[in-house]
């Protein structure tokens, strides 16, 4: 149980710091100069915005994997085609050792 609530903290971390909304709010007045009269208008704009920042570095924590293994991997970019890593699986099938090394 305690698992499942770092995991969803760490998800909602994740995803709040992807996505952002802003509201910029905007109050102006004009002087008409051939009446004189004062014209007052307010606007609001939301606008939504997304981090698209490259990544270099990456870690993966999937606390659920099949809900019977935990693991956590870490990822490093070469090039835009290729990234070396590797992982960390706890507990692992008998056959296989809790070291996995897979290209992207």
């Amino acid at each position: 149980m305690k698992t499942f609530f770092i995991s969803l903290i760490v998800a909602t971390a994740m995803f709040s710091s992807s996505f952002a909304q802003e509201r910029k709010g905007e109050r102006k007045w004009t002087i008409d100069p051939a009446t004189g009269d004062t014209i007052y208008t307010e606007s609001v704009s939301i606008s939504e915005s997304e981090d698209i920042t490259p990544r270099n570095n990456m870690i993966v924590i999937n606390p659920l994997k099949f809900l019977l293994f935990y693991n956590i991997s870490y990822f490093h970019k070469i090039n835009n085609g290729l990234a070396v890593g590797g992982g960390f699986q706890i507990p692992t099938p008998k056959d296989l050792s809790g070291l996995e090394l897979m290209p992207r």
